[in-house]
């Protein structure tokens, strides 16, 4: 990032928040109200999931798949240049996942 390629940076402030938002704690009380508990109560504490080598190769792929296939869309519809960008931005994930 020190290089400050923007299309590098952006890639990976996506990659984080698809990471983060994979390690987000599933609801599991969906829909029932809400507990009040006092403050400083250890019971409002859950840790957040943890991703596995796997895991996160499995995330780097879709995330590249994603833009693949977005790109395969607007090369279709003669939008080239936003197209090229997308196939960039795929290769850059492609570069986190075999690093």
């Amino acid at each position: 990032m020190q290089t400050r390629d923007s299309l590098t940076v952006g890639v990976t402030r996506s990659l984080i928040a698809a990471i983060d938002n994979a390690q987000a704690v599933k609801l599991e009380n969906a829909g029932e109200p809400y507990t009040q508990r006092a403050f400083g109560s250890n019971g409002t504490e859950t840790a957040r999931g943890e991703l596995t080598s796997k895991s996160l190769g499995a995330l780097l792929e879709r995330e590249a798949g994603e833009r693949r296939q977005a790109a395969d869309i607007l090369a279709a519809h003669g939008r080239d240049e936003e197209a090229e960008v997308l196939r960039a931005e795929a290769e850059i994930v492609d570069q986190y996942r075999r690093a």
